[in-house]
């Protein structure tokens, strides 16, 4: 099976051919918030941008929560259990080095949302599950788990899926202000 360990794929020379860091581009912006930045990503997979957002910006404590459950994508490409599980040894490996300031809690979104205080995080990025249905309960769930001039942002604004979702979540919540975007499909506020 092919490796998803960071350290793994330098040493072989795959790193360059495979890196994708969707969330790089936030960097900056979180960089702003300050100190002591408490973040939340949802949706970790091999915890590359985990361990990028760690290397990066060394007054990050990271949570990371993915279920690593078997699913079909949005190219209708099947992850099965096998390719999940070896996903998450890799997450768990990738971030080991951070270990005091990261971890990955193995459950879905929707199960967890009310172990965090409302105003908890300074930034969001929800990478989980890209259906209309699933963007928009993230958004619903964890909204008020950040706190003001918090950053609240996600992955695949070239989903229509995602991006309708983001956008109903936003009327409905009377949310003013622009979107912005970075990079690789990244699009993020600030709460205001």
């Amino acid at each position: 099976m092919e490796s998803y360990i960071i350290e793994d794929l330098k040493k072989s020379g795959d790193w360059e051919r495979v890196c994708y860091i969707s969330a790089h581009g936030l960097v900056p912006h979180v960089k702003k918030l300050g100190n002591n930045i408490k973040g939340l990503e949802i949706g970790v997979a091999s915890g590359w941008n985990m361990n990028f957002f760690l290397e990066k910006i060394s007054q990050l404590d990271l949570t990371g929560i993915d279920p690593y459950l078997p699913f079909t994508d949005w190219n209708d490409l099947v992850h099965t259990q096998d390719l999940m599980s070896s996903q998450y040894q890799a997450a768990l490996k990738n971030i080991s080095k951070y270990q005091n300031r990261s971890r990955i809690l193995r459950s879905k979104s929707e199960d967890i949302y009310n172990m965090f205080n409302d105003n908890h995080f300074d930034y969001i990025f929800v990478d989980g599950g890209h259906t209309y249905d699933a963007v928009l309960r993230d958004c619903i769930n964890y909204y008020p788990k950040l706190r003001s001039g918090g950053i609240f942002s996600g992955h695949d604004a070239l989903l229509s899926d995602v991006m309708n979702a983001v956008n109903d979540f936003r009327a409905q919540e009377k949310i003013p202000g622009d979107i912005w975007y970075v990079k690789d499909y990244v699009w993020f506020w600030i709460k205001g």
